[in-house]
C-alpha cells in the first residue's frame, strides 16, 4: 500500500507509517536503513478487550522541521488493540533526512464517539507531543511514547516545546497499571438489601446525550471518575420503610395521598401502597432517613457509576431504548399509563447485577434524590482531568439550594431514563414531587 508522502511497512503494531525521506508528496520505496520505530503505550485500559476500557481510538501525525500542520499523508488514525499494546507492540515506523533533527510526533488516545467535529474531545483525550532523535545513515533507532491518565486532558508538549520521548522499547506491564482504574472489592460483605458496588474508574457524562432542557437537565460533559467502593440499596426505600424510620415531618413531608396528589403514596398507617416506593419528599426528609439507618445518600457519580453498570452504559441493561415493559416508564404516551411508581423490580430489564446481588429501577420507575448540589458541568464543582470520589457540595451555602436527581420515572420518555442525564429539584427544603424518591448508600472502605 503507497500513501502519499509515506511508504507502508511490514506492520509492527496496529500501525505501520514511513516517512519518506524526499519532500511531502513524493512516495518512494524507503530503503532498510536510518529508520526511526516509535512504540505506544499507557498505563490506561484501553480497546475492546479490557475490563474497563477508557480509550478506544489512537491519532498519530508527524511533522517536518519547522513545520506545524502534518506532512502530506502523514497522519493516520485507528482503532486500539490492547492485545498489542500490552505485550508492547503498538508501535509505528518512519524514514526521516538522516542526521537532520526537528522530527516531531503528536500522539493522541481518546474516546471515540459523542460529536461530528472529526477531532478528539480534550476532556476525554491523551496526548504527547514528542520530539523524534536523528537517525544515522543506516540502522533502527527505537524511542517510547508513554501517555499517562494523570495527564488527562492536559497535552504534554507542544510542537514549539516538544519532549522527550524514552529511549528503548516499553517496559511491560504498563498498560491498565493506573491503580485507579482496578477494581476495588468492597472490605466487607454487603446487608441484606445491598449490592457491593466495586470500586473503579470510568467516564461520567456522556456526550451523545440529546439535552432539550438547558436550564433543568445536563450531562453530556464528560469527566473521568475514580470512585473507592461503596454499598447501595438495591431497591428504592419504600414507604413502609421510610414510616418505620419515624423522620417523617408531622405535615407534608412526605406528602399523603390527596384529592390534588393522587400519586403521592405515603400513609401515616399501613396501607395498600407500602411495598411500592416513597415518593413526595423533600430532599432534607430523603437524607434524614439515610442518617437514620447508618446511610447516606448516593453521590450523582455513585449512581451513574451503578446505572451504567460501571462501563459508561446509556441504559443498565445496554444501548438500545426501553420497550414498555424494560423499565417502568412512559414512552412518551406510548406505554400503558401508570399511576405513581410500581412496586420494585416489575421492569423486565432494568436491573443490574453486581455478584448476587441485583440492584433494581436505576432507569426508572422514581427519579431517585442523590448528595450533590446541582452544578451544571461547566461550572464550580465539575473540571477537567481526574475526579477521585467527588460530591458537588464546595460551594457557598446559598437559600434556596438545588438538588441534583438521577435516572427517570414512571411518567418520562425513554430518553430520559439515560444514566448519564442530570436533572434537578429547586429547592432541597420543601420542593416534593410524585416523581422523585430514593435510595440510600454506604461507604464500603
Amino acid at each position: 500500500m503507497r500513501l502519499p508522502g509515506l511508504t507502508s511497512l511490514v506492520p509492527t503494531g496496529a500501525l505501520s507509517l514511513a516517512l519518506a525521506a524526499t519532500a511531502p508528496g513524493c512516495a518512494r520505496e524507503a530503503p532498510a536503513e536510518g529508520q526511526l520505530l516509535v512504540f505506544v503505550t499507557t498505563d490506561a485500559p484501553v480497546g475492546p478487550n479490557g475490563p474497563a476500557p477508557l480509550f478506544d481510538r489512537m491519532r498519530v501525525e508527524l511533522f517536518l522541521p519547522g513545520q506545524h500542520d502534518p506532512c502530506a499523508g502523514c497522519a493516520r488514525e485507528f482503532a486500539l488493540d490492547d492485545d498489542r499494546m500490552t505485550r508492547g507492540e503498538a508501535s509505528f515506523g518512519f524514514f526521516p533526512r538522516p542526521r537532520t533533527p526537528g522530527h516531531r510526533a503528536r500522539v493522541r488516545i481518546f474516546r471515540s464517539g459523542g460529536t461530528t467535529s472529526g477531532e478528539p474531545r480534550r476532556a476525554s483525550t491523551l496526548e504527547s507531543v514528542v520530539i523524534l532523535p536523528e537517525v544515522a545513515e543506516e540502522g533502527v533507532v527505537e524511542i517510547t511514547v508513554t501517555l499517562h491518565l494523570a495527564d488527562l486532558a492536559r497535552p504534554r508538549g507542544s510542537l514549539d516545546a516538544p519532549v522527550d520521548a524514552e529511549p528503548g522499547r516499553p517496559a511491560p506491564g504498563i498498560v491498565g497499571s493506573f491503580a485507579g482504574a482496578r477494581r476495588v472489592p468492597c472490605a466487607s460483605e454487603p446487608h441484606d438489601d445491598e449490592a457491593c458496588i466495586p470500586g473503579g474508574t470510568f467516564w461520567m457524562g456522556d456526550p451523545k446525550l440529546d439535552v432539550l432542557d438547558a436550564r433543568e437537565a445536563d450531562g453530556t460533559s464528560e469527566r473521568l471518575v475514580v470512585l473507592s467502593p461503596f454499598f447501595l440499596d438495591r431497591t428504592e426505600v419504600s414507604v413502609a420503610a421510610m414510616r418505620a424510620a419515624r423522620v417523617a415531618r408531622v405535615v407534608d413531608d412526605p406528602v399523603e395521598a390527596n384529592a390534588a396528589r393522587p400519586e403521592c403514596l405515603y400513609t401515616a398507617d399501613p396501607g395498600k401502597d407500602d411495598a411500592r416506593p416513597v415518593n413526595c419528599l423533600s430532599w432534607q426528609r430523603a437524607r434524614a432517613y439515610c442518617t437514620k439507618v447508618g446511610k447516606r445518600l448516593p453521590s450523582e457519580a455513585e449512581y451513574e457509576y451503578a446505572a451504567g453498570g460501571l462501563t459508561s452504559r446509556a441504559f443498565p441493561w445496554g444501548g438500545d431504548l426501553p420497550a414498555c415493559d424494560a423499565a417502568i416508564h412512559g414512552g412518551g404516551g406510548t406505554c400503558p399509563a401508570t399511576k405513581g411508581p410500581a412496586v420494585p423490580g416489575s421492569a423486565s430489564r432494568d436491573r443490574v447485577a453486581f455478584g448476587s446481588a441485583v440492584v433494581v429501577d436505576l432507569a426508572g420507575n422514581l427519579r431517585e434524590l442523590v448528595a450533590d448540589r446541582f452544578r451544571r458541568g461547566d461550572e464550580a464543582c465539575w473540571g477537567d482531568g481526574i475526579l477521585v470520589d467527588p460530591v458537588c457540595e464546595r460551594d457557598p451555602p446559598e437559600t434556596p439550594v438545588a438538588r441534583s436527581v438521577r435516572g427517570g420515572s414512571y411518567r418520562d420518555e425513554g430518553t430520559l431514563l439515560r444514566a448519564a442525564l442530570r436533572q434537578r429539584i429547586e429547592d432541597e427544603r420543601f420542593a416534593v414531587s410524585e416523581l422523585v424518591g430514593f435510595r440510600c448508600a454506604r461507604d464500603a472502605r
